[in-house]
């Protein structure tokens, strides 16, 4: 979804005055939505594979607050990836309300097993 500077500023500025100003929680005490960006793509990829997620989130105003990529190759299963550990940990601490991924890589497992 493409959206204008002036689209982007005025969706800012609803969702900083829903929250009484800038800052992630809002006057009734829901916090904004966080989201750690997930990928995995193999080793020697120059693909951007953060890129559409980035843009997903954002146009959601959702607060990244983290980005990570395992350098493997898809058909890894994710429970033999380097940085499932690390993905699990910002779950479980809650310092994330939920993952975004791209479909190739989370349609075919799930982030527990």
């Amino acid at each position: 979804m493409n959206r204008t500077s002036q689209q982007r500023a005025r969706r800012a500025g609803l969702a900083e005055a829903a929250s009484d100003g800038p800052g992630d929680v809002l006057p009734v005490g829901i916090a904004r939505i966080r989201v750690v960006l997930y990928a995995c793509q193999p080793m020697h990829s120059n693909a951007q594979p953060l890129a559409p997620l980035r843009t997903f989130a954002e146009a959601r105003d959702w607060t990244i607050v983290a980005e990570l990529i395992d350098m493997a190759p898809h058909e890894v299963p994710l429970t033999e990836r380097p940085l499932r550990p690390r993905l699990i940990e910002f779950i479980d601490s809650g310092q994330t309300d939920g993952v975004v991924t791209s479909a190739w890589s989370s349609t075919e497992e799930k982030i527990r097993r």
